[in-house]
Parts: C-alpha cells; structure tokens; sequence
C-alpha cells in the first residue's frame, strides 16, 4: 500500500508522543481514505458523463464481489485465514527466508535490552500502520486470495512500518541512556 511509507515517514520525522502520534496516525488514515474513495467515485462519475450508460450497477456488483467470500479463481467462501496464508505464501521463498531470519537474529538482542515502557509504548503508533494492510486484506479477502501475487504487496508494506518502528524504538532507548 502505497499509503504506509510516507505516514511511517512523518512519524519517523516529526516524533510526536505516543498518543498525538496513534491520533495522527487514525486521522492520516481518515483523510486518505477519502482521498481513496473520492479518486475512485470521481473515476466512476467522468466514467458515467464520457459513456453516458449507467456503470453503477457494474461498480456497485464489482465491490460486492471483491468484498465476498468468493475468489477470482471461483473459489467459494474464502476466509480471511485463507487470504492471509495465500498471500504471505508468496514470502515463503529462500531469498525472503534468508532476509527474514537474518533480520530476526539482527534486531534480537535490540530487543532483549529495551527496558523502558515508555520506549515500548513508541512502538503503537507503527503497530498501527503495519495493520493497516491487513485489515485491507481482511476486508477484501476474496479478491486478496484470487490475486495473492498482487496483494501480497500490502504486507511487505507492513514489514517496513514494523521494521521501522522497532527501528524509532532502538533510537530513544539508545538517547534515553545517553
């Protein structure tokens, strides 16, 4: 989701309290939301006005079937279960694998040495963009599981807000004992 890096910049940048930042972080998401829809509405009315035939009907079917249960593949009463672990599948390679392991046994011992809550709490607001693509998933799963190549993009999104909170989290523990 191309929405993640830039809300994960301004809290990386502007390093606001926890809860200003979870505030910034609902709102942003509020706003872009909007944005999102208001794009796609918009899409749909010059659409309408250029075809002069009603594609509401076509619009309003299209968002029901990509919110159902049933996949592109014909595939009937998917579950968010099943669209997460088609999607994350697509990880389940040796170069991810590689990255992923490295990764965990690099930021280990960071972790064992946080002792402030307080640097802990800092960590919410990037917990909360990290879901954001899933809860996409969750919400569009029967479309998610049909395109699992596609939609697996989301989740290397929430890999970075993670990564990068955990990232902010070293940091103040680090200027909290300097």
């Amino acid at each position: 989701m191309a929405f993640i890096p830039p809300l994960v910049m301004v809290l990386l940048m502007e390093k606001p309290e926890t809860k200003e930042a979870a505030a910034q972080v609902l709102w942003f998401t509020f706003c872009w939301g909007i944005g999102y829809a208001g794009m796609w509405f918009l899409k749909w009315v010059i659409s309408f006005c250029i075809l002069h035939e009603n594609i509401f009907a076509e619009v309003y079917g299209r968002l029901v079937f990509h919110m159902g249960n049933q996949s592109r593949t014909g595939k009937d009463g998917v579950t968010v279960i099943e669209a997460l672990q088609k999607n994350i599948s697509v990880f389940v390679r040796s170069p991810y694998l590689v990255l992923g392991i490295g990764t965990v046994l690099w930021m280990a011992p960071g972790v064992r040495r946080i002792k402030n809550r307080k640097s802990i709490y800092g960590l919410l607001p990037f917990l909360m963009a990290a879901v954001i693509p899933v809860v996409w998933l969750a919400v569009t799963k029967g479309h998610a599981e049909g395109v699992y190549w596609y939609a697996s993009r989301g989740l290397g999104a929430s890999v970075f807000a993670g990564l990068c909170g955990l990232a902010y989290v070293f940091c103040e523990e680090k200027n909290r004992k300097e």
